[in-house]
């Protein structure tokens, strides 16, 4: 068995390589990724990120950090306001993110999730 599997070696029909497969793994999790973006809601505006007031309750959630993915959540544009609210730069800072990190936001009355992404 061992010979056979050195000359399969030898004469390159080997298995493909391990980046390979890391590939595949990464573009489905990019896809992932990319749906849970796409089920948030479309539309946020300036002012209701800047009306985000200190008794908020603020999540702050890692999404597929070192994963490339294209910018699909609904804080394009915002990372401006969301920078300028310092209610919501406080707590990106405090687990170490700003606010053109953020990919996504959902304003839910007096909760906010932000969802943050750096590749």
């Amino acid at each position: 068995m061992l010979k056979t599997l050195a000359i399969v070696a030898a004469i390159g029909l080997a298995l493909p390589a391990a980046p390979a497969f890391a590939d595949a793994r990464e573009d489905y999790l990019a896809q992932i990724c990319r749906g849970v973006l796409a089920g948030q809601p479309r539309i946020v505006r300036k002012e209701a990120v800047a009306a985000i007031g200190p008794g908020a309750r603020v999540s702050i959630h890692p999404l597929c950090t070192g994963i490339d993915i294209q910018d699909l959540g609904n804080a394009a544009g915002l990372g401006k306001a969301i920078a300028a609210n310092p209610t919501l730069r406080a707590a990106l800072a405090r687990r170490g993110w700003r606010g053109d990190d953020v990919t996504g936001i959902v304003i839910n009355g007096n909760s906010v999730a932000l969802y943050v992404h750096r590749f």
